[in-house]
């Protein structure tokens, strides 16, 4: 891969996602249904206090493990890999007992499975590839690629200075060194925020991109509400105006940095 795209890559599945709130609240009501239905509340399931709590706990390795499992297996009998293919490739599913951290891209891909914790992420892989991923990157990337390249040329054109920065943010946040897994996510994400120019959400996610270096720091250690990003956040955008929903030019309010924070692709 190397060859093709100029980067070492690591082609992975991502099985589980422990930081996100979603699959939190999911897990906890889940496990508080068995402990009502057990009556033994000793025995039964945890209800995490937080997402740093379920990504630690044995139960998060297990769903990994089931999830990888099949995954790998699949891999292996539609490729037709050997024994020794797949103890070559490492995507042995019957080798998941110990999940190994990875901490950047020197020891990511090397086993099976394995947990990948950075600022703002804790997350489990398995070593096969995603194919929408794949698919996004190869066939995707390319043609959405040029039609933002056309879009900015079409509607910053007639103002040269502008045009320059616009082709500098281009290049840096689109056309992004970035893995391969994220290369389609980082032109699709480019071209939804050219959607959103004007819009408030828009200025939501420049605001997040201008100043990401500190919603890193902050989102390593904040709670499961996200109350510092919501906070820093509304610090930032107070006082900014913007096109809503309906259309209407309009200040921005805590209920929209709440909204949005929440979920980046609300409507607002």
């Amino acid at each position: 891969m190397r060859y093709y795209t100029g980067n070492a890559v690591d082609l992975d599945t991502t099985v589980l996602r422990t930081n996100d709130l979603a699959t939190l609240a999911a897990v906890n009501a889940m496990n508080q249904k068995a402990r009502e239905s057990s009556g033994k509340r000793g025995k039964a399931p945890a209800v995490y206090e937080n997402s740093k709590q379920f990504a630690a706990s044995a139960q998060a390795g297990e769903i990994a493990r089931h999830a990888a499992s099949d995954l790998l297996a699949r891999f292996a009998a539609d490729f037709g890999l050997t024994k020794a293919d797949v103890l070559r490739r490492a995507v042995d599913h019957t080798n998941l007992k110990h999940i190994p951290v990875a901490r950047s891209n020197a020891d990511r891909g090397k086993h099976p499975l394995w947990r990948y914790r950075n600022a703002g992420q804790d997350s489990f892989h398995a070593n096969v590839p995603h194919l929408d991923d794949v698919i996004g990157a190869l066939l995707k990337a390319p043609l959405h690629a040029a039609r933002v390249y056309i879009r900015i040329h079409v509607l910053f054109g007639s103002d040269p200075e502008e045009l320059d920065r616009r082709l500098d943010a281009f290049y840096t946040d689109c056309i992004a060194d970035a893995c391969f897994n994220q290369k389609w996510r980082a032109v699709e994400d480019f071209e939804r925020s050219m959607s959103h120019e004007g819009r408030i959400v828009g200025v939501l996610e420049r605001l997040q991109k201008e100043n990401q270096r500190d919603f890193f720091r902050i989102m390593d250690d904040d709670d499961d509400e996200c109350t510092r990003e919501r906070e820093h956040m509304w610090a930032l955008a107070c006082g900014r105006s913007g096109r809503d929903s309906a259309g209407r030019i309009r200040a921005v309010t805590r209920a929209d940095v709440d909204a949005w924070v929440a979920d980046p692709a609300a409507v607002i």
